[in-house]
């Protein structure tokens, strides 16, 4: 009998210890399962951050109206907005042009061409600024219009363009008049100057003309003007 209750007694303790160990296994499942929530959140982290550095460089441009030598809605990147339009408003602006007239029996045709000469207050170090199509890199010649296209471009691969108008500080006009026959003879040659800028003549063929602007052997404008 005493044998019967020994062997009951250790039949219990040995329960006991197997159902202990298994209690003890549910707490340190659940403690692993936390761990790995708290490394997928701090692996999202830096993901939303990216997201709103994109996010900021994409609205990181302004747009504002300006009112100086260039005026009209200017547009760029925000980090260089403020020197971008202190330089376009304080601009020194020169205007030059060249009236050709030609004459002849029954004709009586004229064109005029405009050679803008900008000089920067200074030269931008953040950004590159293109005027018309030319680099602004100190005293520039651009062909003038009513309407000039402004490039601003940035290190950080963001550009900007916007149509502004100039409000020259200096004007001055050249004007001559030649007969279509005596203009045929002077394809080549130079025919105005106006200050540093040079007018040529190329005859394409009797009265169908091209007129180009040039600064020290540089084209600045042209346009054609067809007689017959």
């Amino acid at each position: 009998m005493r044998h019967l209750r020994a062997i009951v007694l250790v039949l219990v303790l040995m329960v006991a210890f197997i159902s202990g160990c298994l209690s003890t296994t549910g707490p340190a499942q659940g403690t692993s399962n936390a761990l790995e929530s708290s490394s997928s959140t701090s692996y999202q982290t830096p993901g939303e951050q990216t997201g709103n550095e994109t996010s900021s460089m994409t609205v990181a441009i302004g747009t504002t109206e300006i009112n100086g030598t260039f005026s009209g809605y200017l547009t760029a990147p925000s980090n260089v907005f403020n020197e971008a339009r202190r330089l376009l408003e304080e601009m020194n602006a020169t205007l030059y042009s060249f009236r050709i007239n030609v004459v002849g029996e029954n004709l009586n045709a004229s064109i005029t061409l405009y050679a803008l000469k900008l000089v920067p207050p200074f030269v931008p170090g953040d950004f590159n600024l293109t005027i018309n199509g030319r680099p602004l890199n100190g005293t520039v010649f651009v062909a003038y219009a009513d309407g000039i296209p402004v490039t601003i471009e940035t290190g950080k691969g963001l550009t900007t363009t916007s149509q502004l108008t100039v409000k020259p500080e200096q004007v001055f006009d050249v004007e001559g008049t030649w007969d279509a026959q005596r203009l045929n003879g002077l394809n080549g040659s130079v025919i105005l100057r106006n200050k540093c800028l040079e007018l040529k003549v190329f005859v394409r063929k009797p009265g169908d003309y091209v007129f180009e602007v040039f600064h020290n052997g540089t084209e600045i404008s042209s346009g054609g003007l067809e007689v017959d």
